[in-house]
């Protein structure tokens, strides 16, 4: 079965795993010298490739045994053959070894209102795909750096609420909410935010 597409007609993974074929010379199921990276095949962004690949994982952890055994046999010289984010138990897209994915803002002296952390949620959310990208770099960032990383996502969010004083940390959990609907948590990998 030749998996070849019209140009410009998007090809998905578990189209592409349903044919069976999955290890054709250029037009690999999985990029064979990087997982993480896009296969030929695959027309969307780094972002929609993880996206539906984790999700594939997530649903059916049996059939991504298979083809990643096949994958590791195949893949090529000193590539990246490990997966950098998987799906934690409730479906929610992780990246390996990164513990803080939440994007805290509270107010720092009076509480945020529920109209202000709404409209900081939206306008965090218009910025999703950059704000997913700068993400993955600050994964890879000394300790200086990461510091600096968070002043400007600070910065770009008081630009708009000059007049208020907020505390923008990043934490591991939503355990460390007081729940009193008064702070905001944006998930920098998943495009969504709570206010708790």
């Amino acid at each position: 079965m030749d998996s070849k597409r019209e140009p410009g007609i998007p090809v998905r993974f578990m189209d592409r795993f349903k044919e069976g074929v999955w290890w054709q010379k250029g037009n690999e199921l999985l990029n064979l010298q990087n997982i993480n990276a896009c296969p030929p095949y695959f027309k969307g962004t780094v972002k929609a490739w993880v996206e539906e690949l984790t999700t594939f994982i997530y649903l059916q952890p049996k059939d991504w045994e298979r083809i990643y055994e096949e994958y590791f046999r195949m893949a090529t010289g000193n590539g990246n053959r490990e997966l950098r984010f998987y799906r934690n138990e409730e479906g929610y897209l992780r990246l390996n070894g990164i513990g803080e994915i939440y994007l805290k803002i509270a107010g720092a002296g009076e509480p945020l209102d529920y109209k202000i952390l709404n409209h900081i949620g939206q306008g965090l959310s218009e910025q999703a795909e950059e704000l997913f990208y700068s993400y993955l770099e600050y994964a890879g960032m000394g300790v200086e750096e990461k510091k600096c990383w968070i002043k400007s996502i600070e910065k770009n969010i008081r630009k708009d609420m000059a007049d208020k004083d907020m505390s923008i940390t990043l934490v591991e959990t939503l355990d460390e909410s007081a729940f009193a609907g008064n702070e905001l948590y944006f998930d920098l990998l998943n495009d969504l935010y709570m206010i708790l």
